[in-house]
């Protein structure tokens, strides 16, 4: 009551000023529950303590009644102060929040950043200045396959070793000084591979110590990568820029974008003059660009054949291949040109040939004349004017009757002209210099052209006759001017050259065309520098191209040759060279000079030509004459086989039937040669185990022969897919010529092997796998090796009996089977002919007579052929068998009978149907009509055409088996119950 009676200012002064030190002895007794603030606490404590006591002692005086009187202005000092005071110890509270939030945040970074230093896939490393490894991540231990406590033990020169440690040194004061680094560099692992890394590396302060912070990143990886992407991008523009044939990319609207070298080349445009352009441009005038249109529009590859115009303003034809080409997000159209000018020029060629002989021939400012063995057959007008007479006065007589005695060399005029003949029927055109005599005796100097000509079947000669008595008159003034011309055409395309006559024909002069020519260049020819031209004449040709040469110079005469050459890059080429020698004003031969050209093309040409001729010629009237012949043929063999079911058992007359029987088979034999030739041949090929079948085509082809035989084989021979009959022929026709080869006797050696390509000893050309070689050897007189190139060939033959269609269809048989045949010989030493067939896994075999011959219902036969011969015949034979048969000339009769049994409920069990009806519908049309009424007819096809695709694949078709004429009726009755049997 007293404080309450005395409390003025002072008073409350004094009582805040007491109640804040009490507060803030309370917080300054927090601090003595920090460490590390305890003693500061403490003193902080003991102050507020003793000024709060001297609070309490003013207000117990004051409470006394006898206290003494306050200082107002001393107690306001003192509550300031215990302000202050309260403020000091709270603003001190929060600073020592605010660092213990710092502290566990500081706790919580390190953490992060010690998870993040771990789990980081580089590799992380802290580096002092001399390059000991001070902290590393596990990444970095990993990469390079070291365990933790093997990688603190590392200096940074152990994990780079392809530096020195004084280049490592230096290196990090380069970082040290520039603060921060970026480079690649090889680390080694610790097995001694080498890894490329990507380094980032900054220097840091660490403690008050500065240090290398460094990052590195694997990029192995990414350099393979690099290296097989650069790689890559190398071999395609080597093949891009090397490619022969022209190369474009255009974008839709046809702006090229990229051509290649070989395409600027054929266009005569600079590649950047080509990137301005479109495709349109390079077309003629008024053409559209059809093939492009399809291309960037319809989405479709293609190809098309055109012309184009070069930077000159020429055309050329060429063969354009377009297709899309996707890079990315955008397409393109990608064409490939290939300049096809020479093949359209040969092609337009040989369809003006035959016009343009005809011309030539009545038109031609040469006497042309065409003989064989009894004289002249036809001449031109200019030939007969040559000669002083007419036409009439020329045809029927020799040519002898216009020959001197001899030739103004000296040799005998009938000697050179048969030398010269001989030649050319063997199929080497001759060129040569003559001397004949007009019909009023005076002679007079001509060049012929003699070769060989095949008219209407018939071998001819052709010889073109030119009179050269003026360009001999004036050849002497003529001879420095072409010698001067054939040096000029060192410009030409080919190989212009002049050489010495020796055995190497050394070169002193080789044209640029050589590069081109051979795949060297000129200089490595001259004075046989790095190849000797002779070297790469074909060996074969090396003797008779210096043969002809030196004829020729010892004649004072040009040369003109034909041989083979082997390029530098393995190729073999053929070359037409026409040449002559120099010669001083003495007489004495200085050098030869001459042209030399590739003429690959138009040999493969000719060969090709020639072969399709020869081929033509008999293919059209080998198929028809087979076709009726075996019509014929299957009308005897059934009444034969009629006469033998139903005769007495006479043994004569069934001997005399047999006999008959056999002698219609070797004419089938005649049949099957034919039909080879006959748009191919097809065989229909089975599973066969080929020592039987070879076994009994011998044994049949030397019935009755002087000649013995022996046959040999692996005891695991493989098996091979052949036509059976075919095949038997093959064997049946070498046999036979073996046998004509000895006609004193002898012994023929047959091998069978199984042999594997590619192999030493095999024909380089058979394709790699596995094959049956069958050898067929004689001892015979053997062939000379002129011929051998040409017993394959159709007509060929040395014999004086034969058709020469014995090896040739052979030839064909085997090649049809995908197979090869090759021959060894020489006179006198016998011959062997090779046959490679693609061998096969042979299936069980199954006793076929067996099955067939079970017991098996009778049933109705439907015949359709449009030989009423072979219907009447084929119905005899069926009724014989018990069968019931009816009989349709056509496929429009045989489809209405067959449906018309169908629905009188008694349906035809099988039909037989002709594959070629003349005037109507044959069996492939039939088969389709059928089936459509019934999917489930049973069908054989039957024909005297073996070649047909339906024979050689007649279920393909629709068919259930196949009867190739003539049949007899053990075919026939195989055939039928093996379909009776198999139907459901």
């Amino acid at each position: 009551m007293i404080l309450f009676k005395k409390m003025d200012a002072a008073t409350i002064v004094i009582c805040l000023s007491t109640g804040l030190q009490i507060v803030s002895a309370l917080f300054a007794a927090k601090l003595l529950l920090q460490p590390g603030r305890r003693i500061a606490g403490l003193i902080a404590l003991a102050i507020i303590l003793l000024m709060a006591f001297r609070r309490f002692v003013s207000l117990y005086r004051l409470m006394t009644v006898g206290g003494e009187k306050t200082d107002f202005f001393a107690e306001g000092i003192a509550l300031t102060v215990s302000l202050l005071i309260l403020a000091g110890i709270l603003y001190l509270s929060r600073l020592i929040q605010s660092e213990r939030k710092m502290a566990s945040m500081l706790a919580d970074s390190k953490q992060h950043y010690q998870f993040l230093f771990n789990q980081s896939p580089d590799g992380v490393l802290l580096i002092d200045r001399k390059g000991h490894i001070l902290e590393f991540n596990e990444t970095a231990a990993r990469d390079l396959g070291y365990t933790r406590e093997e990688f603190s033990r590392l200096h940074l020169s152990d994990i780079n070793p392809f530096k020195t440690r004084e280049e490592i040194q230096e290196h990090i004061e380069h970082i040290f000084n520039n603060g921060k680094a970026e480079f690649e560099v090889n680390h080694r692992t610790k097995d001694g591979n080498s890894r490329n890394v990507q380094v980032i590396a900054q220097t840091v302060d660490l403690s008050g110590n500065k240090v290398i912070h460094a990052i590195w990143r694997d990029i192995t990886e990414r350099k393979r990568a690099e290296d097989a992407l650069r790689e890559s991008q190398a071999r395609f523009q080597a093949i891009f820029d090397q490619n022969n044939d022209g190369v474009s990319v255009a974008d839709l609207e046809g702006h090229y974008v990229l051509v290649n070298p070989a395409f600027c080349r054929m266009t005569g445009y600079r590649q950047e003059e080509l990137l301005q352009m479109r495709v349109q441009d390079l077309l003629p005038e008024n053409t559209e660009a059809e093939l492009f249109k399809q291309v960037s529009t319809e989405k479709r590859s293609g190809r098309r054949e055109g012309e184009l115009r070069r930077k000159d303003g020429t055309r050329f034809f060429v063969s354009v291949s377009g297709a899309v080409l996707q890079i990315g997000p955008k397409q393109f159209v990608h064409g490939i040109v290939q300049d096809i000018t020479e093949r359209k020029l040969a092609e337009e060629e040989l369809r003006e040939k035959e016009e343009k002989y005809q011309l030539l021939f009545e038109s031609a400012n040469d006497g042309i004349f065409i003989h064989d063995e009894t004289g002249f057959t036809d001449c031109n007008q200019k030939g007969a004017e040559m000669y002083g007479l007419t036409k009439e006065g020329i045809i029927g007589r020799s040519p002898g009757e216009f020959a001197p005695e001899r030739q103004p060399d000296g040799r005998l005029a009938s000697e050179v002209a048969g030398e010269k003949i001989r030649a050319a029927l063997s199929g080497i055109p001759q060129l040569f210099e003559w001397q004949p005599i007009r019909a009023d005796g005076t002679p007079f100097d001509v060049e012929i052209t003699l070769s060989r000509l095949e008219l209407g079947g018939k071998i001819c000669l052709q010889a073109i006759v030119r009179d050269i008595s003026k360009r001999k008159m004036a050849e002497e003034a003529l001879k420095e001017s072409e010698r001067l011309l054939s040096t000029l055409m060192g410009n030409l395309p080919g190989m212009a050259y002049r050489c010495r006559n020796d055995r190497n024909w050394t070169m002193e002069y080789v044209s640029e065309g050589a590069g081109l020519l051979t795949g060297y260049e000129p200089a490595d020819f001259i004075g046989n520098a790095k190849i000797a031209f002779n070297d790469l004449i074909h060996p074969d040709d090396q003797g008779p191209v210096w043969t002809a040469v030196q004829h020729a110079v010892g004649l004072k005469k040009k040369f003109t040759l034909s041989y083979r050459i082997c390029r530098a890059d393995g190729q073999e080429r053929h070359m037409w060279e026409q040449g002559q020698g120099v010669f001083s004003e003495q007489g004495d031969l200085i050098a030869l000079e001459g042209f030399i050209t590739d003429v690959t093309d138009r040999h493969l040409l000719e060969e090709e030509r020639l072969k399709t001729q020869k081929l033509e010629a008999i293919g059209t009237l080998a198929g028809g004459i087979a076709h009726d012949f075996n019509n014929l043929l299957q009308g005897i063999f059934g009444y034969i086989s009629l006469a033998k079911m139903t005769i007495p058992e006479k043994e004569q007359s069934h001997a005399m039937l047999e006999q008959a029987e056999q002698a219609l088979h070797m004419s089938v034999n005649l049949t099957t040669q034919l039909l080879t030739f006959s748009k191919g041949g097809k065989p229909v090929k089975t599973k066969v185990h080929l020592r039987p079948l070879i076994e009994n085509s011998v044994r049949f082809a030397l019935s009755g022969s002087r000649v013995d035989y022996s046959i040999s084989s692996d005891d695991d021979l493989w098996a091979a897919e052949v036509d059976k009959g075919q095949f038997g022929q093959v064997i049946q026709n070498i046999v036979l010529n073996a046998d004509q080869a000895m006609p004193d006797g002898g012994t023929i050696a047959i091998t069978a092997r199984n042999v594997r390509a590619p192999n030493k000893g095999l024909p380089h050309h058979l394709t790699p796998g596995k094959y049956v070689e069958i050898s067929i050897g004689d001892t015979g007189i053997g062939i000379p090796s002129k011929y051998l190139q040409k017993i394959f060939d159709p007509y060929f033959t040395t014999k004086e009996k034969g058709s020469g269609l014995g090896l040739a269809t052979s030839y064909s048989i085997v090649k049809n089977h995908g197979g090869l045949i090759d021959a060894v010989s020489g006179p006198g030493t016998g011959t062997t002919l090779f046959i490679y067939l693609p061998a096969v896994e042979a299936e069980k075999e199954i006793d076929k007579d067996f099955a067939v011959s079970a017991v098996v219902r009778n049933g109705k036969i439907l015949i359709m052929d449009d030989e009423e011969l072979v219907r009447d015949i084929a119905g005899a034979l069926i009724i014989s068998l018990g069968h019931e048969a009816e009989v349709a000339a056509d496929g429009e009769s045989a489809v209405s009978k067959y449906q018309a049994a169908r629905e009188s409920g008694t349906p035809f069990d099988i039909v037989i149907l002709d594959l070629t009806i003349r005037g109507g519908m044959g069996g492939r049309e039939t088969i389709e009509r059928l089936r459509a009424i019934d999917p489930g007819v049973r069908a054989i096809v039957s024909s005297g055409y073996s070649d047909n695709d339906v024979i050689a694949d007649y279920q393909k078709h629709g068919f259930m088996a196949c009867l190739t004429k003539p049949y007899n009726v053990d075919n026939l009755k195989k055939t039928l119950n093996t379909l009776l049997r198999n139907e459901k």
